[in-house]
């Protein structure tokens, strides 16, 4: 019996494609993919307590089933918007700066919807939030 012939890889070495400064960018690219999933996913949570529809003024409000579905909905619409603003965006400013502005509209937007004090607000906030 032979032995099975070796096989050699074109342009395998032992070179990691790794490095540490390359690290943080993708820790910082995860994180906002977790938090879009976490955005995308608490306003069941928040819609569920009874003191958010009262805070918003939503417990009287005859268009309250309305204005749920436009909070849900708005977030998914800044996606889309947000999906065409940052393939744009890359091809403008390359992908770096793209993932820094999107992050920031992240960061910006979500500190302005937890201080929401009515409902137009709200749904405002939603909405960049999924743009970035």
């Amino acid at each position: 019996m032979t032995e099975p012939a070796s096989i050699t890889l074109v342009g395998a070495d032992d070179k990691r494609y790794y490095q540490l400064p390359m690290v943080w960018p993708v820790i910082g690219i995860a994180w906002v993919t977790m938090t879009y999933a976490y955005t995308g996913s608490i306003i069941g949570t928040t819609l569920g307590q009874p003191s958010f529809y009262i805070y918003m003024g939503l417990d009287t409000n005859p268009n309250t089933e309305g204005l749920v579905g436009t909070m849900t909905g708005l977030f998914y619409a800044g996606g889309i918007f947000g999906c065409l603003l940052n393939a744009w965006l890359a091809d403008k400013v390359g992908r770096k700066w793209t993932c820094i502005i999107a992050s920031l509209i992240v960061i910006v937007s979500t500190a302005c919807l937890a201080g929401s004090v009515n409902i137009g607000m709200f749904i405002a906030f939603r909405f960049f939030i999924g743009i970035g």
